[in-house]
């Protein structure tokens, strides 16, 4: 297995594979999870390059985040129920959440894959292969180039560079994203749940909002965004409550309180649950390299 330092830990040793929490261990790490700010729409929570992977064996994936991967060379494969689908330099695979596929790679190659949450409603199609054109293998060559070991390098044009792609890609992508039927009413709960994430509002109380009964609210949640109402409402507190902790100085309490959660303890519990991080443990990783707008 070759590193970018001889000293260092393999990637195997390092690697945890970004399934169940939004960052592998392996990459550049930033918005752990979906923001409550309607105005973002795409949310980048990882950006990794390794330079000579030969290990990327993962079986029976099923992300909760959308994945991009792109290699430069040939050899490793995304294997989903029915089909294949190579990694080769002339296109870009994205893979939109809740997808079950297969890792398979032991041939070294140039490795490059971003994480990140669509913060509206899409269908969920199968992989979605995009011909790599000029200006994108540039943009990932400039990202690419920004690292300089595992997971390190220059967060600022990584990041920039990572969003300027997606936002590309996902206009290019459009017609494979929209849902056939909007529901006014999901539209109705989610915007109440931006609104008022803060306070100790209550799954019943966001049905009532939208005029449906609490079944139906869940139905149409697993049906446009794959999860639970309630899983929905932590992602918007886990994340505001991330911004926090890197932006400001506030103690838990504070964040919990601003967040809508009951105590720092259950804040905490939610927190590593979803981000796979105490909230200590990710202040100190970000201190000095706030969560960039």
């Amino acid at each position: 297995m070759q590193t970018d330092d001889a000293t260092a830990p393999s990637v195997r040793d390092l690697n945890r594979g970004c399934y169940d929490s939004p960052h592998s261990g392996v990459g550049m790490e930033f918005d752990p999870l979906e923001l409550a700010n309607p105005g973002r729409r795409v949310v980048l929570h990882e950006c990794g390059f390794l330079r000579s992977l030969d290990w990327w064996m993962f079986p029976n994936t099923v992300s909760p985040f959308w994945r991009l991967y792109y290699n430069s060379v040939a050899g490793h494969q995304v294997v989903f129920p029915g089909h294949t689908v190579a990694l080769e330099p002339g296109h870009v695979v994205l893979i939109p959440e809740g997808n079950s596929f297969d890792s398979r790679g032991d041939t070294p190659v140039n490795h490059f894959w971003l994480t990140f949450s669509l913060c509206f409603a899409v269908r969920r199609p199968g992989p979605i292969v995009v011909p790599a054109d000029r200006e994108a293998i540039a943009e990932i060559g400039r990202i690419s180039a920004a690292f300089d070991g595992i997971g390190r390098g220059d967060r600022l044009l990584a990041y920039h560079g990572s969003q300027a792609l997606l936002h590309r890609l996902v206009v290019e992508i459009r017609e494979h994203l929209w849902p056939g039927e909007r529901s006014i009413a999901l539209a109705r709960a989610v915007h109440e749940m931006r609104r008022r994430f803060a306070e100790p509002i209550h799954i019943p109380d966001i049905a009532a909002y939208a005029g449906l009964s609490q079944r139906s609210l869940s139905d149409h949640f697993q049906k446009e965004y794959h999860c639970s109402p309630g899983h929905f409402l932590n992602k918007l507190r886990i994340g505001e409550a991330a911004g926090m902790l890197v932006r400001t100085s506030a103690s838990l309490d504070t964040i919990a309180q601003a967040t809508g959660f009951a105590d720092r303890f259950y804040l905490s519990r939610v927190f590593k649950r979803m981000t796979g991080k105490t909230p200590a443990s990710y202040r100190k990783q970000h201190a000095r390299t706030p969560t960039e707008a």
